[in-house]
């Protein structure tokens, strides 16, 4: 009985831990970095040389929208890969290091589809005020 203690405890994980990082961190840094380099346009677009220009530019949707879509690829990349990581962590309940990578696997899954949302709520006020207020 000891044994078996000993050897469930130096067991590997199931998944693998850059892929169940990258499920779990992927949705989350790809909407921080839509959030920062959207505003940083809409800064660079509405403020040029430091000045307000309130009313006359407007901003540029190409950039946005390729960031928008280079966003929403990676998390929905991290959905697949801690989707694939769910289903690679299968086996035996009764061991602990399966489930460690399961509930890794999870809390990617709902991070990415909490984040996937919040991007696509980001798209959709981005393109709701293309002008800079004044």
């Amino acid at each position: 009985m000891a044994e078996r203690a000993a050897m469930e405890s130096t067991t590997a994980p199931t998944g693998h831990p850059s892929l169940l990082l990258f499920g779990v961190f992927a949705a989350p840094a790809a909407w921080v970095l839509q959030l920062v380099a959207s505003y940083a346009i809409a800064a660079s677009s509405c403020f040029p040389n430091g000045v307000a220009t309130p009313g006359t530019a407007s901003i540029s949707r190409m950039p946005l929208a390729i960031i928008a879509l280079a966003c929403m690829l990676t998390a929905l990349a991290g959905l697949v890969v801690a989707l694939q990581q769910h289903r690679a962590a299968g086996g035996d309940a009764a061991t602990r290091q399966p489930a460690r990578s399961r509930a890794l696997a999870r809390v990617g899954i709902l991070s990415s589809i909490l984040f996937l949302g919040a991007i696509g709520f980001s798209i959709v006020m981005l393109s709701l005020s293309p002008q800079c207020a004044g």
